[in-house]
C-alpha cells in the first residue's frame, strides 16, 4: 500500500480505495470488492 499518494503525485484515492505498488505498477483497488479500477503501468523504475 503507498501511504503517501500525493508523493508521487497520485490522485487522493477517495474512501473504500488504496493506491497498492505490484512490482513496477500501482493499482487503485476498491477494498471492499477487490477489484482494480485503475493501473499505471511501469510507474517505478
Amino acid at each position: 500500500m503507498i501511504a503517501d499518494p500525493g508523493r508521487y503525485r497520485l490522485d487522493y484515492p477517495g474512501r473504500w480505495r488504496r493506491w497498492v505498488r505490484h512490482y513496477d505498477d500501482v493499482l487503485l483497488v476498491d477494498v471492499r470488492t477487490g477489484r482494480v479500477l485503475r493501473v499505471y503501468r511501469d510507474f517505478f523504475w
